[in-house]
């Protein structure tokens, strides 16, 4: 039929010879949608949308319909918009979140290979409008990239950082009750699953801080902390040892320099303790023996 007018609908539209899926004018300013006699998707006066699902996991599906999906094809995007009152009205992009495709998809379905990245967007607060800026990234290998989309590192580190200020410089601060303390920790187990973890052993390395700096070609390692297992753990009982190790002119090999180890000695593994301030040495007045 063809209707030059509004069509008035008192409660619901029915599909023909599928009587329980339906649209739905349950209550004022509000629309669902009915499948299976169950409503699946509701948008009420509040511009909201609820999906919701009958013995089923409820989702949003984004669907690229496309025969060759490539590396760096957007396969879905969420937007969020709104109107600004400089621009008359105008609409603009506050911020997105994307799926990127981060290799081509077999979308023959041999195989099922389909590969993407999470991308979260933000438009910064400089009073001029800008394009979206790529904020963060959960990679297609499950790595965290925090400040930057594109890793330079080959490890598949789970937690990637870079900053962008002066200084080069990442804070991490924590508040609890009025004061500030910042605790970064690292948890290390044997095993390459949550079942089959067991206890560290002596030298495994619990955590490590690495310092790499450009060399006008790759990125080239300078210096490492590392902390380490320092005798035989146990029950409540985790001795460990600290060691700084640095590179010398011509490689990014490290070797360590000094080490603090579980029992409190100072220990230095490779050099001397050299003294560049006349008059200032080793100094023991502190005991009686001096």
């Amino acid at each position: 039929g063809t209707f030059t007018g509004d069509v008035d609908i008192a409660d619901k539209i029915i599909h023909t010879g599928d009587t329980n899926t339906a649209i739905r004018f349950p209550e004022a300013d509000t629309i669902t949608f009915e499948t299976a006699g169950f409503e699946q998707v509701r948008i009420d006066n509040d511009v909201q949308m609820f999906v919701e699902a009958n013995s089923k996991q409820a989702k949003l599906q984004l669907h690229r319909e496309d025969t060759s999906v490539a590396a760096d094809d957007v396969i879905g995007q969420i937007t969020f918009t709104g109107r600004d009152s400089g621009g008359a009205g105008t609409q603009r992009v506050g911020a997105a979140i994307s799926a990127i495709a981060s290799n081509a998809w077999d979308t023959g379905q041999a195989t099922g290979y389909s590969p993407a990245h999470l991308d979260f967007f933000t438009q910064n607060n400089s009073g001029v409008e800008t394009t979206l800026i790529p904020r963060a990234r959960i990679t297609s290998g499950g790595s965290l990239l925090l400040g930057h989309t594109s890793s330079e590192h080959s490890d598949g580190y789970q937690l990637e950082l870079s900053a962008t200020n002066s200084t080069s410089s990442i804070a991490l601060t924590a508040i609890q009750d009025n004061l500030y303390a910042s605790q970064l920790s690292f948890v290390k187990a044997r095993g390459s699953s949550l079942g089959a973890r067991t206890i560290v052993q002596d030298g495994d390395i619990l955590g490590q801080f690495a310092f790499y700096g450009a060399d006008g070609t790759n990125r080239a390692l300078g210096c490492t902390i590392n902390v380490r297992v320092d005798g035989t753990p146990g029950d409540n009982d985790m001795p460990t040892r600290v060691d700084f190790a640095t590179s010398n002119d011509g490689t990014q090999s490290v070797s360590n320099r000094l080490r603090l180890r579980s029992s409190g000695d100072v220990q230095i593994p490779n050099g001397n303790i050299v003294m560049q301030t006349a008059g200032k040495g080793i100094d023991f007045s502190a005991t009686s023996d001096a």
